[in-house]
């Protein structure tokens, strides 16, 4: 299935250099690729929740040639809110990839998927720059990114059991200085009535009255 799917989209980014020799242009040419782009990213997501996954590094490659082709031809044609979109599958793929995989030692796996996706949005935003190109969408596509690094990120270290990375270990609360739990006790003796004769007079006062 996944040969036929780059299969797919290799004919259909072949037809770019020829529809250069027509009359339409290349515009047609490049939505019809894109889209095999998009559907050949659900393709690979469906691979990677069935059970006959290639393994890590054949989906990362795959998935970083299929986004990068993606952004290269949105940034070509200048196509709105095409970029930003790109980062829904990415997205998407990651969170396929940690399901099927829900073990810890599989959380190195679920950032080299999401860290791969990261570095092609930024290296397209670092182009812009370079071209000095108005192009906004690449900007707002590395940001995207950068945000569904953040939450897959955060997911991975706590499927790999390192939540001291992430914030604060729920269990240790307790012993941080000056927290809840360190204030408690003086919190249960201010109630209590003060012992030695400054206490005693109160009582005393208390029961005259």
């Amino acid at each position: 299935m996944l040969v036929a799917a780059e299969t797919v989209i290799a004919y259909a980014l072949a037809w770019l250099p020829i529809a250069m020799r027509t009359r339409g242009g290349t515009q047609p040419a490049g939505i019809g690729a894109a889209c095999a782009l998009v559907v050949g990213e659900g393709t690979l997501i469906a691979i990677s929740l069935s059970g006959g996954s290639p393994g890590i590094a054949v989906m990362t490659v795959a998935h970083v040639v299929n986004t990068s082709l993606l952004l290269a031809l949105a940034w070509q044609y200048h196509w709105p809110h095409v970029a930003p979109a790109a980062v829904l599958p990415a997205f998407f793929a990651s969170v396929a990839w940690q399901r099927a995989h829900p073990e810890p030692a599989a959380w190195k796996e679920v950032m080299l998927l999401a860290g791969s996706r990261t570095l092609c949005s930024s290296r397209i935003r670092s182009c812009c720059i370079a071209a000095r190109a108005r192009y906004r969408d690449p900007h707002l596509t590395a940001v995207a990114a950068s945000a569904f690094l953040f939450v897959v990120a955060r997911t991975a270290f706590a499927q790999g059991g390192l939540t001291s990375i992430v914030g604060v270990d729920p269990g240790r609360r307790g012993h941080c200085p000056g927290g809840p739990a360190a204030r408690a006790p003086q919190s249960r003796g201010a109630g209590r009535p003060r012992s030695g004769p400054a206490g005693a007079g109160r009582r005393r006062g208390a029961r005259r009255s």
